[in-house]
């Protein structure tokens, strides 16, 4: 099986600085979510959306995350630690959203799998 590619994920300690820098130099269609304080890209029809996460100086790692697609989170975690993966953030729930999770790979690269209704969003 193969999971697709369906969103990637860009760390900032300022969102709204952030979306402005992609909408500016890359020409993507921002738009920011206050509710959840996150910020969302669009790169184009029918292409891999994005989002700005917000997080504190503590919490702060630089490097892009991207998100994989799949209907059975815990299936592919499952093979992500039989392979020498780690979870860094278990199945959680984005209310009205849909679930997901993070991994590494055995080299330590971020990688985030989705099962929401609307992929790429």
């Amino acid at each position: 099986m193969s999971y697709p590619l369906v969103h990637i994920e860009f760390p900032t300690l300022d969102t709204k600085k952030s979306l402005k820098w992609y909408a500016d130099v890359l020409g993507w269609e921002t738009s920011f979510d206050d509710k959840m304080n996150y910020g969302m890209l669009k790169t184009g029809a029918d292409q891999v959306g994005g989002g700005i996460n917000p997080l504190d100086a503590t919490q702060f790692s630089a490097g892009a995350v991207p998100y994989v697609s799949t209907d059975n989170i815990p299936a592919l975690l499952k093979k992500v630690t039989a392979s020498g993966g780690k979870i860094l953030m278990d199945e959680t729930e984005i209310p009205t959203m849909g679930t997901l999770a993070i991994f590494t790979d055995p080299d330590g690269n971020r990688i985030g799998v989705i099962n929401f209704p609307n992929p790429g969003m």
